[in-house]
């Protein structure tokens, strides 16, 4: 059985992300499933889609499935695939996007999903009401009446979201915004300032999600044409480069490999103990010593492209 985070605006429900097993699909590699839905009787303006070198646009749609596995279906593997719909009389499929990865025990990172956009002015008049079984029963998410982007990442089955989250990527994740997986910014490292976030980890089933609240005039300025619109941002799958190809230093060291730095951290020492401070106590001290998109005592380098 799906579970699902439900998000509410005025106490209508505007958006599900949904995750569900699949195992049961002839999965190989891989083995998660996930659901996007915006709320009922209302459609996407505008959906995007990011890949190696472009984005691609869409129109109204009703509803996407995001499949991380590989198939095997009449002896031949399938690779993971995104469906998009719409709803004209029926709701019909009109694409399919194929992509390389699978969330599973081989991918040790958070996977970037997709970034929703509830724009202040959104009405949601004919989406159904939220009641108090929802409450009870489901994981709901009140954004308040003022533009707002919810980052959706979700984690392999089984990984430990609080140990991952104590690691130097774990870091990348909470102050990186948006462009730092993007290749179409060539994965440029901006922040998002502590006071315009709220972060919130969730389990669903066997996998946790991270779900990363936004409200802050950066983001209009980064994305003005979808935080202008009911919209959402498919993040490029791949995004493993992005996060672990790039080099990590506390002030006055000398740099190393986010990748290895992870390894150390996840499966060795704690970055905790090289803090003066936990990180929830450490983002306030950050926040007011903070100039711009730098901080003076994280650095995260730039992404830099495997030659060859």
């Amino acid at each position: 059985m799906a579970e699902e985070i439900l998000v509410g605006k005025n106490d209508k429900k505007i958006f599900t992300f949904s995750v569900s097993d699949a195992s049961k699909r002839g999965s190989i590699e891989g083995e998660v499933d996930i659901i996007i839905r915006p709320g009922s009787k209302e459609s996407f303006d505008i959906v995007e889609y990011i890949n190696e070198v472009d984005r691609i646009s869409y129109n109204n749609i009703s509803g996407i499935s995001w499949h991380g596995f590989y198939q095997k279906i009449n002896n031949e593997i399938k690779i993971p695939l995104i469906r998009l719909k719409r709803k004209e009389q029926e709701e019909i499929e009109i694409e399919q996007i194929r992509h390389k990865i699978a969330i599973g025990r081989n991918t040790p990172y958070f996977s970037m999903v997709c970034s929703l956009y509830v724009p202040k002015m959104k009405e949601f008049e004919n989406c159904k009401n939220i009641t108090s079984n929802n409450r009870k029963s489901k994981v709901v998410i009140d954004v308040d009446n003022q533009t707002t982007r919810l980052d959706f990442f979700i984690l392999p089955r089984h990984m430990d979201v609080q140990k991952f989250m104590d690691t130097a990527v774990g870091l990348l994740y909470y102050f990186g915004d948006i462009t730092t997986f993007d290749p179409t910014k060539n994965g440029e490292f901006k922040t998002i300032v502590p006071k315009n976030l709220q972060y919130k980890t969730f389990k669903l089933d066997e996998w946790y999600v991270l779900v990363k609240e936004v409200v802050e005039e950066n983001m209009k300025i980064r994305e003005p044409k979808l935080s202008d619109n009911y919209s959402l941002l498919l993040h490029y799958p791949n995004q493993y480069e992005y996060v672990f190809n790039r080099t990590f230093a506390y002030p006055n060291t000398k740099p190393m490999p986010l990748g290895e730095k992870f390894i150390e951290d996840y499966y060795g020492v704690s970055i905790r103990q090289l803090f003066e401070t936990p990180v929830d106590r450490y983002k306030e001290r950050i926040e007011k010593e903070s100039q711009g998109d730098i901080y003076p005592y994280l650095l995260i380098g730039a992404y830099k492209k495997n030659k060859g």
